[in-house]
């Protein structure tokens, strides 16, 4: 399914050119922009909430414990066992 978008001749012209310079359609670039932007907006939010909990003692020692949490399950003694699946572990 598609749509039109309106966009100025200014804007649709730059587009062109992002899209050009990448070797895609107006349609994928914008659809890569977008994704783009969307990653962007997420690692911000991501990173603040981070900040939001490093700046209040109580939220960091929590987020501490955690990690130490994950610490413990990361010795878990595997790495010193033989791989489960022997090759690839495709067609076998």
């Amino acid at each position: 399914m598609s749509t039109t978008v309106r966009l100025s001749t200014e804007t649709r012209e730059r587009l062109a050119r992002l899209a050009a310079a990448d070797g895609e359609t107006l349609t994928a670039a914008l659809e890569r922009l977008v994704h783009e932007e969307e990653i962007r907006r997420f690692a911000e939010e991501f990173n603040a909430a981070y900040e939001r909990i490093w700046a209040d003692p109580q939220l960091a020692a929590i987020e501490r414990e955690e990690r130490a949490l994950w610490d413990n399950a990361m010795r878990d003694g595997l790495h010193d066992e033989p791989p489960y699946v022997e090759g690839d572990g495709v067609g076998e």
